[in-house]
């Protein structure tokens, strides 16, 4: 049996992509499938756009974590597949180029509920912890460099900063323990910000922490580079805020809120 095998740009396995070296790496991928497999494809009934939309958005439902995903299925009253269909005819009738990733995802959520919903909050929320997992196993130490005059900090590289969120911890227990029930609108009417951190020996579990306004204005000024200079000088000035006390930063960092990194921008 001949059965005819094409190439396209998704690759079914990212373990295997290299950066190109020459000007003609694609060509010679194109015409060696028999080295190259995983970028290459055999035609099915299933429409190629559509086999790639449902794999690659299953990766950002699955982050979501089993409870959430069902709660959000159950908010759309649909099956897996109904949602999956609804999502996929979403994508179609906007016509984006967008990457199939998080973002369309809390994207879909909107256009089904309105930017206001706690569900939009709850699932970027879930997306972030997720990539907390992700990056714990990947995160290494930097190496000790000679000391600067004016050190520069920004957030941990296992920390995320959330604002504007529903009180999504109470919303996730509850969605955990009583399912069935609707989710309680004290749970879902005020809105919050949360810094998120997970610990290298323990990728299992996502601590969070409730944040006043000034200190998420803080996190937030950190979520670029920024020396404790730099920060002193013109966090005031941009924000209408009075600058923390030493000792609070000092907290910060020592627990790896923000860390130090070598280089300069």
């Amino acid at each position: 049996m001949n059965i005819e095998i094409r190439f396209d740009t998704m690759v079914t396995c990212q373990i295997s992509i290299f950066p190109n070296l020459e000007a003609d790496d694609g060509r010679i991928i194109e015409f060696n499938p028999q080295i190259f497999i995983n970028h290459h494809y055999f035609p099915s009934a299933l429409p190629r756009e559509r086999h790639i939309f449902v794999t690659e958005i299953y990766q950002h439902l699955y982050a979501l974590g089993y409870p959430l995903l069902h709660h959000l299925i159950s908010c759309c009253a649909m099956t897996f597949g109904q949602f999956i269909d609804s999502m996929y005819d979403w994508h179609l009738r906007e016509k984006s180029d967008s990457p199939l990733d998080a973002l369309l995802l809390c994207k879909f959520v909107a256009s089904r509920f309105g930017d206001d919903h706690h569900l939009i909050g709850v699932v970027r929320y879930m997306q972030q912890a997720s990539e907390l997992r992700r990056r714990a196993c990947k995160v290494e130490k930097h190496l000790a460099r000679a000391p600067r005059r004016s050190p520069v900090y920004s957030l941990g590289a296992l920390t995320r900063l959330l604002k504007d969120v529903p009180d999504c911890p109470h919303i996730l227990d509850h969605i955990v323990s009583d399912p069935a029930l609707p989710v309680p609108d004290s749970l879902t009417r005020n809105r919050f910000s949360f810094l998120l951190q997970m610990r290298v020996s323990d990728s299992s579990t996502v601590t969070n922490y409730a944040l006043t306004d000034p200190a998420a204005a803080v996190f937030e000024w950190f979520s670029r580079p920024s020396s404790i200079t730099q920060f002193r000088r013109s966090f005031p000035a941009a924000t209408g805020l009075p600058l923390p006390p030493q000792q609070f930063l000092d907290r910060m960092i020592a627990k790896q809120f923000l860390e130090r990194i070598d280089a300069l921008q």
